[in-house]
């Protein structure tokens, strides 16, 4: 057999990372886009509160780790005009597919302005992850050729400033005042992960070693959140401004960024053979998070009025409803994104690679290495 036609097979460590990764997002949003929050808050020392405070808590870490594999991977590929259509096609697909569906059900209505901001992938560089990602995506082949200029120094100081400033600072509560969009965030992740993927981890740490820091980092991320809620419930308020979720979220405090480095580099050498289900679940969770967090439309008919979560606030089976509702809704997501794969994603691309690729200004910026 010709050597150049053997297909490399990616082994599947770092794809059970991705699906543990959109697990931990369908997580958060179980709790924040149903609205029981607003139950919670006003009954934080129910069991039920604790458990749903603890279970919300990994969404803005998630984030994190997906940057991380997008990082740890893409600082040695090029961004191609067919990869850059192919993620905003995907998420043009699900946004105007949806949009049309739910304007059918009677659950949205139809206005020009809405039209427009589906057409419009971006829209939110702030706290919007797809807005943000698509835009960071862009970045990227830029961002390697800055890599590759730096030396090993320089890249690690510059990875230890930026996690310094924009993570450690950040999570000061009382002396600094540093916000930065997702944009940026992920920036600063990827000279992260290009870091490791180019030199490796700094400090000699064994995977042993590093599997007792995730634990230790997520015991810790838990442990703040419990605190900071006796606290809130003592003082009939948060101290200093504090939330419950303030040493993990958003996604550049230090908790969150250690959970997702410390279970990063974890599972980044973990022993495990291609298993194909894994990769092709791994292939889908991107659009599992297009699917699950669509627009407001289906955060309402998913969440609110399909799940219930609200309704279930006092159930005493809640620890094993929630997990079980992440599981299905990851299911049916998957399967979903993996007919469109199959069936639909190559004709799309090709279809519109024919149309934008003669473009003048595309063939000017295919000429930009």
């Amino acid at each position: 057999m010709n050597s150049s036609k053997i297909k490399k097979v990616r082994s599947s460590n770092l794809e059970l990372y991705r699906i543990i990764t959109m697990l931990m997002i369908i997580a958060h949003h179980f709790v924040v886009n149903s609205g029981v929050m607003e139950t919670v808050l006003a009954h934080p020392g129910e069991a039920n509160s604790y458990f749903l405070l603890v279970f919300v808590a990994w969404g803005k870490t998630g984030i994190n780790c997906f940057v991380f594999i997008t990082g740890y991977f893409m600082c040695k590929s090029n961004i191609s005009l067919r990869k850059f259509l192919k993620l905003v096609i995907q998420v043009w697909c699900y946004y105007i597919l949806f949009y049309v569906i739910f304007i059918i059900a009677g659950q949205n209505t139809f206005s020009l302005y809405k039209t427009v901001r589906v057409l419009f992938p971006v829209k939110n560089m702030t706290d919007d992850f797809i807005s943000s990602f698509i835009v960071f995506y862009l970045f990227i082949p830029f961002l390697n050729v800055w890599m590759r200029a730096l030396t090993q120094r320089q890249h690690f100081w510059l990875a230890t400033l930026c996690f310094l400033v924009f993570s450690v600072a950040a999570s000061d509560p009382f002396i600094f005042s540093i916000r930065i969009n997702y944009v940026l965030h992920f920036i600063v992740l990827f000279i992260i992960a290009s870091y490791i993927r180019f030199y490796g981890f700094p400090v000699r740490i064994s995977h042993r070693g590093w599997g007792w820091l995730t634990l230790a980092s997520v015991l810790l991320g838990a442990l703040s959140v419990v605190v900071l809620n006796i606290l809130h419930i003592w003082r009939g308020g948060n101290p200093r401004g504090m939330d419950q979720f303030f040493f993990v979220a958003d996604s550049n405090k230090v908790l969150a960024m250690a959970v997702a480095l410390c279970s990063f580099m974890w599972f980044k050498d973990l022993k495990l053979r291609h298993v194909p289900l894994v990769n092709a679940l791994g292939g889908v969770t991107f659009g599992v998070l297009l699917l699950h967090a669509n627009s407001d439309a289906m955060r309402r008919w998913l969440w609110q009025q399909t799940v219930d979560v609200p309704g279930h606030f006092n159930d005493p089976w809640l620890w094993a409803y929630a997990p079980g509702v992440i599981l299905i809704i990851f299911g049916v997501c998957a399967g979903i994104d993996w007919c469109r794969q199959h069936w639909l994603e190559e004709r799309m691309v090709n279809r519109v690679y024919g149309i934008v690729s003669g473009w003048p200004i595309v063939k000017r910026l295919k000429e930009i290495r």
